[in-house]
């Protein structure tokens, strides 16, 4: 079993290496975005409405409270949404989610509106 401060070292620089490269791609091009082109549209229609206006917070880079303030809803319900929309999505991160909602925004808002909700 490694010591604690190998793990941290090992963790500390796995987060360096994914925080350079989402700098490096920050323009999200589809070619090389996987998360964004491995989600189909039926997918995204498995969200219910209340994943889908999170789904819309994380797109704007909010964070959790802020998204449970624009929604009248406790943050850790937010935080439960958002494992909901990681699971359902296959996503593994924020940064992932907010790719995303940006690039499939208008599916997003389109499935939304045939579910009847709405957008804040």
């Amino acid at each position: 079993m490694p010591a604690p401060f190998e793990v941290r070292a090992r963790c500390h620089r796995d987060l360096e290496d994914t925080q350079m490269n989402y700098r490096t791609n920050d323009k999200f091009p589809d070619a090389e975005c996987s998360c964004v082109n491995a989600i189909t549209s039926e997918e995204l229609g498995v969200l219910t409405s209340r994943e889908k206006q999170v789904m819309v917070g994380l797109g704007n880079a909010l964070s959790s409270a802020e998204i449970a303030g624009q929604l009248n809803i406790a943050e850790y319900t937010t935080k439960k949404y958002i494992a909901s929309i990681f699971a359902k999505l296959r996503l593994r991160s924020r940064t992932e989610a907010c790719i995303v909602a940006r690039t499939r925004h208008a599916e997003i808002c389109q499935h939304q509106i045939q579910g009847g909700g709405t957008l804040n």
